[in-house]
């Protein structure tokens, strides 16, 4: 069953509206919080795999390691980092539209 949000909302006092507007904006920050997070461990495996790669740091065990290993993690991180690029970007595509709408 379908309800319109305007149904919805129009039962709602204004303290009831105040808690879901509270829950939505804690929900938007632990969901940012967590974007940063897995942003930051990105660049760790990117700097990591850079070092696997270039330099003489060995994070793998042998037996997992091979020729392109650093590459691979690299490109791990690199996937890593993309919902936060894609976050932000959807960000400023609200935000400009505000401005320009």
């Amino acid at each position: 069953m379908n309800i319109p949000m305007m149904e919805c909302n129009a039962g709602l006092n204004g303290q009831s509206q105040r808690q879901a507007y509270q829950a939505s904006e804690t929900a938007a920050k632990d969901k940012l919080f967590s974007v940063i997070t897995l942003d930051l461990m990105g660049f760790v495996l990117i700097f990591a795999g850079l070092g696997q790669q270039y330099g003489r740091i060995d994070l793998l065990p042998h037996s997992l390691s091979f020729a392109h290993s650093g590459l691979a993690i690299v490109t791990l991180g690199l996937i890593m980092t993309l919902p936060f690029l894609a976050w932000t970007l959807r960000s400023s595509e609200k935000a400009l539209s505000k401005i320009s709408g």
